[in-house]
């Protein structure tokens, strides 16, 4: 039996919300749900979550649409039953309301558990519809409660947001952006949440300073597009933006912020700290997979029928 989840209730997303707090590992369904309760979204996003059970497994998976790009969210707990899952999949995906949520959109992307994430590619790969992109993070999270930071900054360093004049660097620094990323960038400044370190300058007419590293509040909770431009690196930097934005995302949604890292960034591994790291269910580092698909041939299997 699948139950079905929508944004368009909020008891929904409510009853969603008190069965997912058994798994706690699943960061990103958590926060999802509580930035889509807190209703800041409305009207670019909608959220649309599904889960199976039986005796052996539980399978979750959610439809994320911010503007025109969806995200699905997949997560297997239990014995792992490939053909239960590819049933379960269908289904989903052949829902009424998921294939009106996913027109029209430009971009599609898939975040979840391994198992689930390429039983997902071999069914797509089974009907033409390719992978564009493939990879594999270890998820960190903060801590339940974070205190204020402690902001220590180089003289003339200052903690601000990214801002309308950043948003062609923002794009041009990020390699998983999406045909609509410009506006989505402007939804995170306005709705979700950013964090800027500037350097001070009296060169520039406005006096805001010069963008010396950034980072975003993802819609699904996670603290994405960490950079710091090369001319600014080796400053520490990083360690006023994380805590400044985890704790401003905490404070404003009441989530417990993640980010993900892809296993050959030895730098930020050797980072973050050892509290941070997201357990599986066997006490390993809990890893996480991501797919690009391709829109124009998913389009074609599933939304001209």
């Amino acid at each position: 039996m699948i139950a079905k989840y929508s944004s368009n209730s909020r008891q929904d997303l409510l009853n969603a919300q008190e069965k997912l707090k058994k798994l706690p590992r699943l960061k990103f369904f958590l926060a999802s749900l509580k930035i889509e309760i807190s209703g800041i979204l409305v009207p670019e996003s909608k959220y649309l979550l599904f889960s199976f059970e039986d005796e052996k497994s539980t399978f979750w998976i959610g439809y994320k649409r911010l503007l025109q790009s969806t995200h699905i969210h997949v997560a297997v707990i239990g014995d792992f039953n490939q053909k239960s899952f590819e049933t379960f999949t269908l289904d989903t995906l052949r829902d009424s309301e998921v294939l009106e949520d996913l027109l029209p959109l430009n971009d599609l992307t898939a975040l979840g558990d391994p198992q689930g994430i390429q039983a997902l590619k071999t069914l797509l790969g089974d009907r033409g519809i390719h992978v564009d992109s493939n990879e594999t993070f270890l998820l960190f999270s903060f801590p339940e409660i974070i205190d204020p930071p402690e902001i220590c900054l180089p003289h003339g360093y200052f903690v601000d947001k990214i801002r309308e004049q950043d948003i062609p660097l923002v794009m041009d620094t990020w390699k998983y952006g999406s045909p609509s990323e410009e506006e989505q960038i402007r939804v995170r400044i306005e709705k979700l949440g950013t964090v800027c370190i500037r350097q001070n300058s009296s060169q520039l007419a406005n006096h805001v300073g010069f963008a010396a590293g950034f980072a975003l509040l993802e819609h699904d909770g996670s603290i994405i597009h960490l950079y710091v431009l090369p001319g600014y690196r080796g400053r520490k930097l990083r360690d006023a933006i994380f805590p400044v934005l985890a704790y401003k995302a905490q404070k404003k949604f009441g989530i417990e912020p993640f980010f993900c890292c892809l296993r050959e960034n030895n730098i930020m591994l050797n980072w973050a700290q050892e509290e941070w790291k997201v357990l599986d269910d066997n006490g390993d580092h809990y890893a996480v997979d991501w797919l690009s698909i391709s829109i124009d041939e998913f389009r074609k299997e599933f939304l001209s029928q």
